[in-house]
């Protein structure tokens, strides 16, 4: 009989949770935004002996009226409304404070007290006008703490501290700028990124903001219209929303503990194979099946999806620019497998692309696929469309108080499966799973809907030896059931 392993001890789990938190503040999107840092510093106070530390946490939260329904999340969106996700790491930043006092955050640098003396005292003076990104990093160098993605486009908090947690730390939310044509003091005013608000840590959050003009404007425009109206021509704008979309998606119950485990399933034993993920996005499953032993390139349309994933996976991931309606740039017989996760319902066509899959894959190869239920396609319009006719249509996506814009094409499920026949593939498995139960105490409510009623369509199909479809010997699928 093996002896049981050794378990870590509790200053190494302290330190483990302590590296994870500070990886989760910089990061808030890909991490799992305030959920996941609640979670871990849940944990460190449980290993602190501070069981209820959680709820003392949200009392001072709630006394500097930095709690809403939706948390620290929520109270951010109403004190920095802007449309290209300010929220995450301005939410991340306020946890932080609470990590620096406890002596959990550690900064890539800090300041001298001298130094930090005279960014506090300046700093909402001297956002009195609007300033950009590059202005705020001249002025008062390279931030202690970065929280949000290093991507020149999107949204950004600065936090900067001394090495006493006694001084408050000072924040500097950066956003994109209303309009090009706003002038700055700086002379590049082509500078997508703006200062948006200073903010002075360990006091209340309405009192601790300090608006730049840009930030006044939006707090305004919040004001006449709550909700950001959805504009019809910037449909399907990943390059736009990239990080809101990121953040929804990261550990959603349809996401991360149902569409994902499910194309996991499909694809079995994955170690030494190739594998493309055709419209990858962010990464996510690039990098679980990458963690389970593939090779895998991924290839998205959106450069903004694609700069969080290079962020994800490295910048030595095969990444790269690809719309799928368009020539795949892949040998014949590339890959072994293709995963295509809920991609095809953005395409009217599907011919040209399947027929492109089935060219760069192997024959016996597998296309493993996952597209919004037909069924639900089909009933959440009123009326009811044809159901046996391809038609597109068309609703907006809330992300972080931002309606955008999304047009999908609905299809039935016999020009599905017709679709992939005629360009080369077998038919092996159709599947409509059941979510992850480990879902089940995380999201009780959404978990029973979800479980009882349809919501994507799972398939795998093998590549033919020959394009028309002609029956051969069967591959060595290592997720077949």
């Amino acid at each position: 009989m093996s002896s049981s392993p050794e378990l870590a001890t509790a200053e190494e789990i302290h330190a483990h949770l302590v590296e994870q938190l500070n990886g989760a503040l910089r990061r808030p999107g890909v991490w799992g935004n305030e959920l996941t840092l609640r979670l871990l510093i849940d944990h460190l106070l449980t290993v602190e002996r501070e069981p209820d530390g959680l709820d003392l946490v949200r009392q001072e939260m709630e006394r500097r009226n930095a709690w809403s329904a939706r948390g620290v999340t929520g109270a951010v969106i109403d004190r920095l409304p802007h449309p290209h996700v300010v929220d995450h790491p301005a939410m991340a930043s306020v946890y932080a404070e609470l990590a620096n006092d406890r002596g959990w955050l550690h900064p890539d640098r800090t300041l001298d007290a001298d130094r930090f003396t005279d960014l506090r005292e300046s700093a909402a003076a001297w956002a009195a006008y609007d300033r950009t990104l590059q202005e705020v990093t001249d002025a008062f160098g390279t931030p202690s703490v970065l929280f949000g993605p290093t991507s020149p486009v999107h949204g950004k908090t600065l936090g900067y501290l001394t090495d006493d947690p006694a001084e408050p730390m000072v924040f500097f939310h950066i956003g994109q700028r209303l309009d090009l044509g706003t002038e700055t003091t700086g002379s590049d005013d082509h500078d997508p990124l703006v200062l948006i608000a200073v903010r002075h840590g360990g006091m209340p959050l309405p009192d601790a903001l300090t608006y730049t003009p840009q930030g006044r404007r939006r707090l305004q425009q919040a004001a006449d219209k709550p909700v950001q109206t959805a504009d019809p021509a910037q449909v399907n704008d990943y390059d736009g929303f990239a990080e809101a979309y990121s953040a929804e998606t990261e550990n959603s119950l349809v996401n991360a503990y149902y569409e994902r485990p499910a194309m996991l399933a499909l694809a079995g034993d994955v170690a030494g194979r190739r594998i493309l993920d055709a419209g990858c996005g962010t990464g996510p499953l690039t990098a679980a099946l990458r963690d389970r032993g593939a090779d895998v390139t991924g290839i998205d349309a959106s450069t903004g999806m694609l700069a969080l994933a290079r962020q994800r996976l490295g910048d030595d991931a095969p990444l790269h620019v690809v719309d799928l309606r368009d020539p795949l740039p892949f040998a014949d017989g590339a890959f072994d497998d293709v995963v295509a996760s809920l991609v095809l319902h953005y395409l009217e066509d599907w011919g040209p692309t399947l027929t492109e899959i089935r060219r760069v894959l192997r024959p016996g190869g597998r296309l493993i696929a996952s597209v919004d239920h037909p069924f639900v396609a089909y009933t959440i319009s009123d009326p009811r469309p044809d159901y046996l006719a391809t038609t597109s249509y068309s609703f907006d996506w809330l992300l972080s108080g931002r309606l955008v814009p999304m047009k999908f094409w609905r299809k039935p499920l016999h020009t599905m499966t017709d679709a992939f026949t005629a360009a080369g593939f077998r038919i092996s498995t159709i599947s409509e799973p059941q979510p992850d139960p480990a879902a089940r105490d995380l999201f009780p409510d959404a978990f029973q809907d979800l479980s009882t009623r349809p919501a994507f369509l799972f398939f795998v199909l093998e590549a033919s030896s020959k394009a028309s479809g002609a029956d051969d010997q069967p591959n060595d699928d290592p997720g077949a059931k």
